[in-house]
């Protein structure tokens, strides 16, 4: 028998036996230690498991859709642009429908049953029809001549096609939109739950970014920067386009005017313009898909449909 002391207390064991409790307390520590590793683990694998399944249901509710159509596209069957509770789809039984909440119709082509296998195409000259084949069962009759249109489901709920291009900042890339979306879907989820937020790509006529506010799509952002510069970025780093206003004012704020024209203004000067004016009309500008920033108007045609609209900033 051994005698083994630690500050005033006295233990009373054998070598055998305290090599015992050592063992004993050594195995204790490395199962607590794996048991810790595993719920590291475990967490670890429950953050990938829950990124996948939030970008699964992001994917299969259309949270990261598309709400514009160019001109020159199509929607087949089954196929939806959507734009917050508004979805904008190509039914199965051939009727072009908009939805709220995916329930309650807010407007409807009224070609259920009238053919097979439809699709709804915005064509060059600003006309959206829905064909059957090769046949059109419904247009909007909106035709102009050939130039640039786009169809928007905005987030008041109205679905307007707007054209032709007033002004461009001419910086369109040459990166394919299939792939713009492909990158853009990835990158949204990243912002999504990085930040919980989602970024808009269209200022309505009458809206103003102010120092600090951007517009973004994909890895194009549009900012009025803090020292007067409108700038559009690719990647957050390399400018495509610029105003060359930097230094030239203070509080700067870049206003989409009720006439079509785009300005840059410190106080009560503007200090920059896109000298597109045109008379008062519904007018948006644009960050595209493709790296380039349009405003179209004024509206073509329309589903007036709007509700109580309110922006997601």
């Amino acid at each position: 028998m051994t005698i083994y002391k630690r500050g005033t207390h006295e233990y009373y064991t054998s070598i055998p036996t305290l090599q015992s409790e050592v063992r004993r307390s050594n195995t204790g520590l490395k199962q607590a230690y794996r048991g810790e590793k595993r719920e590291a683990m475990a967490r670890s694998s429950l953050h990938a498991w829950a990124t996948l399944a939030l970008l699964g249901l992001l994917l299969s509710t259309g949270a990261l859709a598309e709400d514009i159509l160019f001109n020159g596209e199509t929607l087949n069957t089954g196929e939806f642009l959507e734009s917050g509770p508004y979805r904008f789809i190509m039914q199965t039984d051939c009727n072009l429908v908009l939805y709220v909440n995916r329930t309650r119709a807010l407007w409807a082509s009224g070609t259920n049953g009238r053919g097979s296998n439809c699709r709804a195409t915005l064509q060059n000259n600003g006309n959206l029809v829905v064909v059957s084949g090769s046949d059109i069962i419904w247009s909007s009759n909106s035709s102009r001549g050939s130039n640039s249109y786009r169809l928007i489901v905005q987030s008041d709920g109205n679905v307007v096609i707007y054209g032709g291009a007033l002004w461009a900042t001419n910086t369109r890339e040459a990166m394919a939109r299939s792939s713009l979306r492909e990158w853009a879907t990835l990158a949204l989820l990243g912002l999504l739950l990085a930040t919980g937020a989602v970024a808009e790509d269209i200022l309505f006529n009458g809206e103003t970014l102010n120092a600090g506010e951007f517009l973004e799509n994909g890895p194009y952002r549009f900012i009025m920067q803090t020292d007067c510069n409108l700038v559009l970025y690719v990647n957050r780093t390399r400018a495509l386009w610029a105003s060359g206003t930097n230094g030239r004012g203070s509080n700067c704020r870049a206003t989409l005017q009720n006439n079509g024209n785009l300005v840059v203004v410190s106080g009560s000067d503007i200090i920059w313009s896109s000298n597109r004016p045109r008379g008062s009309n519904s007018y948006r500008l644009i960050v595209q898909s493709d790296g380039n920033v349009v405003i179209y108007g004024g509206a073509l045609w329309a589903t007036n449909t709007v509700q109580n609209r309110k922006r997601r900033l």
